[in-house]
Parts: structure tokens; sequence; C-alpha cells
């Protein structure tokens, strides 16, 4: 990513374009934060874990980054590109940008090159294939792990009364996290941090075309609420509301940035019938993606299926009583 119409002299933009094109992110030419090229001496202090924000560049402005303009510097950043999305799992994408050196090295008869590209392109799906989903739910690839992190209190200043989506490492906890901000924020005394966990949202069409986690621009998450008509967070089964909140962020993920605002809040209340149904939908999910495992997890089965006669015992236990 780079500076809309404003490349800096210091780092290299040739072929961002066209990577950001290859992955299908839509943050692509970015105002706030640039990226630079990694690969030599000069850059190896400078890595995209950290965004560089323009503004600080000036220091980079006399460095000579022409190699990184020719064809060798478009071919050394697509080839790093790739090598990084395959450390990060995300095997879908190596093929794509692999696929932008293919031609070129055609006409340049680079065959040794061309073995060495297509083999890492058969090994990319080699893991595709052994990762292989057997249902829409896979939990063999995990990605990362999201929280809203509401900022409440006057102390905050310009951060009071905002909401940020986090995105953290795969398995983070919410004590984690938790843990980490308010060592961040251990001087605030007169505010409070609200930290939830939410997940990616999609609609029910672009479930059909997205069928992994691994897919990206999520821009949209979803956190859901239970509470009751009498103001307690759970009942019995006919008084069991559920609250849904759809967030929507300034930008997609994965971004620079690990932390996005949200600019608008859905919300949608769910009744006592559609909250028992989504319960079993989710049920029948779970038990779907344990039996289709390869080889079986007997020990996930059993407390599925213990977990699901204490509920049949309570819900029968509810409409009795309801009734």
């Amino acid at each position: 990513m780079i500076n809309r119409g404003c490349s800096p002299s210091g780092l290299s933009s040739a072929g961002c374009a066209d990577i950001a094109d290859a992955v299908q992110n839509l943050n692509i030419l970015e105002e706030s934060c640039a990226c630079g090229f990694p690969n030599t001496s000069v850059f190896d202090k400078f890595s995209c874990s950290t965004p560089i924000i323009l503004q600080d560049l000036s220091s980079l402005m006399p460095l000579d980054v022409s190699w990184h303009f020719t064809m060798p510097g478009f071919m050394a950043l697509i080839s790093w590109t790739a090598e990084s999305f395959a450390k990060a799992g995300f095997y879908e994408i190596v093929p794509c940008l692999y696929s932008r050196l293919v031609l070129l090295l055609h006409s340049s008869n680079d065959y040794g090159r061309l073995a060495e590209i297509h083999g890492r392109i058969r090994d990319a799906y080699t893991v595709l294939n052994k990762n292989q989903v057997i249902s829409k739910h896979n939990t063999k690839r995990m990605f990362s792990s999201y929280f809203r992190v509401g900022f409440h209190g006057i102390i905050f200043g310009e951060l009071n009364g905002k909401d940020f989506i986090y995105k953290e490492a795969p398995f983070t906890k919410l004590a984690e996290i938790t843990h980490r901000l308010q060592v961040r924020f251990f001087f605030i005394t007169f505010g409070y941090l609200q930290i939830t966990f939410v997940e990616p949202y999609l609609e029910d069409f672009e479930l059909r075309r997205r069928t992994t986690k691994f897919h990206c621009n999520y821009e949209r998450f979803v956190l859901s609420l239970p509470f009751t008509i009498d103001g307690q967070a759970h009942g019995s089964l006919s008084t069991q509301y559920k609250r849904k909140y759809i967030l929507t962020t300034s930008r997609c993920f994965p971004y620079m940035k690990t932390r996005l605002l949200v600019v608008s809040t859905e919300s949608h209340t769910l009744t006592p019938i559609e909250v028992a149904l989504e319960d079993i939908t989710h049920r029948v999910e779970q038990l779907d993606r344990v039996l289709t495992t390869e080889p079986p997890d007997v020990k996930y089965l059993q407390m599925l299926l213990q977990v699901g006669s204490n509920l049949i015992n309570k819900f029968m236990f509810n409409i009795s009583l309801d009734n």
C-alpha cells in the first residue's frame, strides 16, 4: 500500500497496485500508510509489522531505490509477497501472485525460475488439497480473532464514545486482550473500556461464494447479546430474546493497522423462537463438523452429545413449566 498519487521517493511502490489486484484487497492505495520492501540491507529495519506513516519518511528521501523500479525488482517484490502469504497460511493467494511472473519468465526463457515457481504453486495446491473443506466450517485453518473495544470517558479525549474493531492473533482470549489494554491504559481512572468478542458477518449470498474464512475484505462484524423483557440476561425458553449488533468498519481487514473505527451500527432483535432455532442450527453444524472430520474427534463428539442431552432435558423441563 502506498499514498495515492504521492509516492515517497524513499519507499518502493512498484508492483504494489498489481499485488493488491491479485489478492483482491479493497484497501488499495491508502492515504495514511506505506509499506517498504524489506529485501535489501537498506530496508532491513522497515517491515510491514508496523505501519510507516508518510509524514515520518523525511529521513528516507535521499535513499537510492532505483533497483526496485526495474523488472528484477518487480519480480523480487512479487516473489517475496507470495512467500509471505504462504507463511501466513493464505495459500489461495500464492498461485494468483506467481501467475504474474509466469509470462515474464516465459518471455525471457528462464526455465529454471519457471520450474521453481511451478513447484511452489504445486506445493500451495497440495496443502489446499490436504486441508480441503469438507463442510463450510473448517477448523484446521485458524485465522485472526476480532474484538470490539469501546472507549468511554472524557479522559480518552478524541476516543471517547468511539468503538473500534481490533484484529488479534488466532486463539486470542478475551482475558489476554483485556490485560494488554489495561496495562496500556493503566493511568486511566475516570474512564472504562468495553471489550467484547465479535465475529465476521456475511450475508447468505456472500456465504455461497466465500466458503472459507481465508477470504479477505471483512468490514462487517456481529455481536450477540441475550436479554429478557424483565431486564435479566437469561430466562426461560419463552422469555429468552437476543439482540444482534452488526458493526461496520471504516476499512476492510486485513489492513495495515490492527484496529479500525466502527462507523455504523445496526441492531436486530430475535424472538424466543428465533433464538431457539439459531441454537439448534449451531448445534447441528457442530455435529456435522465433528462427524466429517478425518479422523473423527471422539472426545469432542462425546462432549457435544453430553451437552446436547442436558440441553434437551432442560428445554423439555422449561416447556413443561411454560405449559
